[in-house]
């Protein structure tokens, strides 16, 4: 009896009810639906999610935008940031992990600005903080340029490799295709 991965290397095909079945089977044995009939449905099932994934991260970048404009409204970053940031989200760009840690650093920065306008802290104490802050972000840049001009950052954004027999994605890690039964060297 051929397991599933050995059906897959010798041609066969996965439904979408996920039932895996053999090349020369043009119905599914357990669904009965034919082997077009489920690609079709594991497509559209795909570019579902794809919308799905696309409108989620769009809130997100919305969200984000939001967020410094407050922080352009409060004085906290210059028109020129604000400008470049709106650039990269609306072309839609996503921040990146130290890119959202900076953006909590600028938050945080509003609050000790909030602390000044209150009086609970000097305009000295929020300048030193504000340096200590701006530091911590220019350090957080400078490592990450330099993975990227190593190529680890770019290794960790291109995480997929897409199946050359049937072009569905699969991790670069993967050695079969879920999809197809291709094996990748």
């Amino acid at each position: 009896m051929d397991s599933d991965r050995d059906i897959l290397k010798k041609g066969g095909w996965k439904c979408s009810c996920g039932k895996v079945n053999y090349s020369y089977a043009t119905t599914c044995s357990s669904c009965r639906k034919t082997k077009e009939q489920a690609e079709d449905e594991i497509y559209q099932r795909e570019q579902k999610e794809q919308v799905k994934k696309a409108k989620e991260q769009e809130m997100e970048n919305l969200k984000y935008l939001s967020e410094y404009k407050q922080l352009f409204d409060n004085g906290i970053i210059s028109q020129e940031e604000f400008d470049k940031k709106k650039q990269l989200i609306m072309n839609g760009g996503f921040l990146y992990d130290n890119q959202r840690k900076e953006l909590e650093n600028l938050k945080m920065l509003s609050q000790y600005k909030h602390l000044v306008e209150t009086g609970v802290i000097t305009q000295e104490d929020f300048e030193n903080k504000r340096q200590e802050i701006l530091s911590e972000n220019n350090q957080s840049k400078t490592s990450i340029a330099k993975k990227q001009e190593e190529g680890t950052a770019h290794e960790k954004l291109d995480r997929y490799k897409t199946c050359p027999s049937c072009q569905k994605k699969c991790l670069k890690s993967c050695k079969v295709c879920s999809q197809c039964g291709y094996e990748f060297d």
